[in-house]
């Protein structure tokens, strides 16, 4: 299993019931989740990629988190799946014993699934997941672009046309472009935000990323469909090295020249970090200011505005997105 097939499911923790353990008990589903989900195309190792439907479980059970001995299937009349394990490595899920699966979107295959799970004390009670009886995909946020100083220290993005759709609810994932693991994960935001700016230090240089923007529709207590749409990978590192060879040279400014000609923000860091690289050495001699004044503008004022969203979705109790 990838190490992305970790990430994709967001868990309201406070909308699950723990329960005490008890080492003779037979397990028991917690929480459930049954969903259609769209996935854009994207580069994030083992992400799925179009309509998708998602099923889920949280389970309580005396056996460790991951052990071979759990089992958890769902069956829908002549069809059963065997859900996949989520690592307890995943932060999110803190050491839950969650499993999941992404079957491709089969209009037969909308129902309510039978979800039975078995573990080193036998079978437990079956639990029976919501339908989907009017499955619907909501449409991908568009345009997304890498923003800031580095590059990539913010992400904005164009809403879609949500005639017909109810789109209510907004996430921002942070993705490690190479392994496709998780990395950190925004609070619920209003479906009207646009951009968004991780918080200091969830970035690090010399680190290859990616944001993923998810849409969402919450009916209840259930999330009844997702999108999810992602960036192009980046890689965060000094600011100013817009080639992200690693040094701030002037093979930069020719960068900046070709592709960010006008936008003094990513200019003067550039000019501030000029020399300064991740390992041993560093650029070649500055060009000089009188050269530079000849070449490049120097508007009074130009700033790159990352819209802070500040108004949290209200929460709602839901199982799994």
């Amino acid at each position: 299993m990838t190490a992305f097939k970790t990430t994709l499911l967001i868990l309201a923790l406070a909308a699950f019931q723990l329960f005490a353990r008890n080492s003779a008990a037979l397990p028991a589903v917690n929480s459930i989740g049954h969903h259609t989900d769209r996935f854009s195309i994207n580069s994030i190792p083992g992400a799925p990629v179009g309509d998708k439907v998602q099923i889920a479980a949280v389970l309580n059970s005396s056996d460790s988190v991951g052990s071979p001995t759990i089992s958890v299937a769902a069956i829908q009349g002549d069809t059963t799946i065997t859900l996949d394990y989520i690592g307890a490595q995943h932060t999110l899920f803190n050491g839950q014993h969650v499993y999941y699966k992404f079957i491709d979107f089969d209009p037969g295959l909308t129902g309510s699934w039978e979800i039975i799970p078995t573990d080193s004390t036998g079978t437990g009670p079956s639990t029976f997941t919501n339908s989907i009886p009017d499955p619907e995909f909501l449409p991908l946020v568009e345009d997304i672009t890498l923003q800031g100083t580095p590059l990539g220290a913010g992400v904005s993005w164009k809403l879609p046309n949500f005639g017909g759709f109810d789109a209510d609810a907004l996430i921002v994932r942070v993705m490690d472009a190479t392994s496709g693991g998780f990395v950190f994960e925004s609070e619920v935001f209003p479906v009207q935000t646009t951009s968004y700016q991780p918080p200091s230090g969830v970035l690090q240089v010399g680190v290859d990323y990616a944001y993923a923007i998810l849409l969402g529709d919450v009916e209840g207590s259930y999330i009844e469909s997702s999108s999810w749409a992602f960036s192009e990978p980046f890689r965060f590192t000094i600011a100013g090295d817009f080639n992200t060879n690693g040094t701030v040279d002037a093979a930069d400014y020719v960068a900046w020249r070709k592709n960010f000609s006008g936008d003094q923000a990513m200019y003067d860091a550039w000019r501030e970090n000029f020399g300064t690289s991740l390992g041993d050495g560093s650029g070649s001699a500055l060009p000089s200011a009188e050269s530079l004044s000849a070449a490049v503008p120097e508007p009074a004022t130009l700033a790159l505005l990352i819209l802070a969203a500040t108004s949290i979705w209200p929460g709602r109790q839901r199982t799994v997105m």
